[in-house]
């Protein structure tokens, strides 16, 4: 399996920032042996984007993640796979 990711990170004023990067996760299994069980079942891309803002202790993030894949014929017969999957993050990390 293969995953290969290539991304940055800009610094702005005012201690923000933003971020960018795109993925290419590879499926664990040959194609001829995958099914809807355990996970992934196709090669996917990812296109991510998000920022951050940096505060005295800690920091707010937020971020969204595109993830799809071209559609594959699984090993039961007429069985095909998709995948189109939105996510979005929101977090803050305080620091002691």
């Amino acid at each position: 399996t293969f995953v290969v990711n290539l991304g940055g990170e800009l610094r702005l004023p005012g201690q923000w920032s933003i971020r960018g990067g795109i993925v290419w996760d590879q499926a664990p299994e040959p194609s001829e042996y995958r099914t809807l069980v355990g996970g992934q079942t196709i090669d996917v891309w990812k296109l991510c984007i998000g920022g951050g803002k940096k505060r005295d202790k800690g920091s707010f993030d937020f971020g969204y993640t595109l993830t799809w894949g071209e559609e594959e014929e699984g090993y039961i017969d007429g069985a095909r796979y998709k995948v189109l999957l939105n996510e979005f993050y929101v977090g803050y990390v305080w620091r002691l």
